[in-house]
């Protein structure tokens, strides 16, 4: 049996969303995959970069610094496993023109991206939901399980 209502749930390491950064100006954005253990090449990296910081994460011990580790190893992990492969509305600092995507500008966005701004994007690539391809119900199908 399958239940319909999974539908559109599916995600996968190859599966691609839209995150665009609101806070900024042009709202720019960049196409991704999703991280965690539904990409298994990034989280096998992960993995193997935390063999330092297993025993202080074993023992509850959690500091800025990790936190700082951690965030410049997914800043070198991203160009590799989660880059999309298109972007828009990113301008050039000298020329004012949009920036064609490329995979060395993506690289290059990763390591310039605030620090805030980079812990959004990396809220949104962890949450599988973001990459599911079902919509949102919409009025007629409310009221066809309103009665449920």
């Amino acid at each position: 049996m399958r239940f319909s209502n999974l539908s559109g749930s599916d995600v996968s390491q190859s599966s691609t969303a839209v995150y665009t950064f609101y806070d900024l100006p042009g709202e720019p954005w960049i196409l991704v995959k999703p991280g965690g253990d539904l990409n298994l090449p990034y989280f096998q990296a992960v993995l193997a970069s935390q063999t330092k910081n297993r025993r202080k994460l074993q023992k509850g011990k959690i500091d800025a610094e990790m936190l700082v580790k951690n965030r410049n190893v997914d800043r070198s992990l991203y160009p590799i496993h989660l880059d999309g492969g298109e972007w828009g509305g990113w301008l050039d600092d000298e020329t004012g023109e949009e920036v064609p995507y490329s995979k060395e500008g993506f690289k290059d966005l990763m390591a310039q991206l605030p620090g805030h701004l980079f812990d959004g994007l990396r809220a949104f690539c962890n949450e599988p939901m973001e990459f599911a391809t079902e919509d949102e119900p919409d009025s007629e199908d409310i009221e066809e399980t309103a009665g449920n």
